[in-house]
């Protein structure tokens, strides 16, 4: 695979005739702020797994683009693979930009449809990237508590509650 374009905040991962979708849609996110990367895989057997873990590795954010339905694809190898070893570098569900699982159609302004386009990328990265506030406030909580919890177990752990419980005990 290869690197086509530098980017910072989210990796689309394509191959073939989706790398140009890839690139507009790079440009015109760009004009937003975004920085994306784009990683041409070049390659289905062998997969440069390498190359893509790097990327997600560098921008926490995993988008795949490909021509074919998402039911079992490369995109769903990609998406396992990156699971599975890349799990702890993604700040966001990894995201498909595929079209419809269906049959591709046989008119060509219905197969315009079908295919992914840039807008479509665009929308998916947007969504990604977007992150409601009550959702980090609700995390901001977790974390609290999670936080006191250990503090108690420690507490009750290390010694400086046993006496009472000692008591109780004789």
């Amino acid at each position: 695979g290869k690197i086509v374009r530098e980017g910072s905040d989210v990796t689309i991962v394509t191959w073939s005739g989706m790398v140009s979708v890839a690139e507009q849609s790079a440009q015109e996110l760009e004009k937003e702020g975004i920085s994306v990367e784009i990683v041409d895989i070049r390659t289905i057997v062998p997969l440069d797994e390498e190359i893509i873990l790097k990327s997600v590795e560098k921008t926490s954010n995993l988008c795949i683009l490909q021509e074919d339905v998402p039911f079992s694809s490369v995109a769903s190898e990609i998406s396992s693979m990156v699971a599975e070893k890349g799990f702890w570098n993604l700040d966001n569900p990894i995201v498909k930009v595929t079209p419809p699982n269906t049959h591709i159609p046989f008119a060509p302004v219905l197969e315009d449809a079908f295919i992914p386009s840039a807008e479509k990328v665009i929308k998916a990265i947007k969504e990604l990237q977007y992150v409601p506030v009550e959702h980090c406030a609700n995390s901001f909580a977790i974390i609290l508590q999670i936080q006191l919890a250990s503090q108690i177990f420690k507490l009750v752990y290390s010694g400086d509650c046993l006496p009472s419980l000692q008591l109780q005990r004789a």
